[in-house]
């Protein structure tokens, strides 16, 4: 919604609705799920596994809290950035 107030205050028009991005998951048999909105991740979000990765630090401080019934807590560091 305010990419669309952006699109108006700059006299653009109406922007069409985005089409959906392809996913990595789009063809793996593997459950899938999107939270309706930004929040702290609970045990009732997850179902039981073997593992439970976080990719974030702050996902990681989520899946920290998370149950052991959950998986063992993984978190996958892709690049380590260091600020000032």
């Amino acid at each position: 919604m305010l990419q669309q107030l952006r699109s108006l205050l700059r006299g653009r028009a109406w922007q069409s609705a985005p089409h959906k991005e392809p996913s990595h998951f789009d063809k793996v048999d593997v459950e899938s799920r999107v939270l309706e909105t930004y929040r702290l991740i609970t045990d009732v979000d997850v179902p039981d596994a073997d593992i439970i990765m976080a990719t974030w630090w702050e996902t990681a401080e989520w899946v920290a809290k998370l149950s052991p019934s959950k998986g063992t807590k993984v978190y996958f560091l892709q690049h380590y950035e260091a600020f000032d």
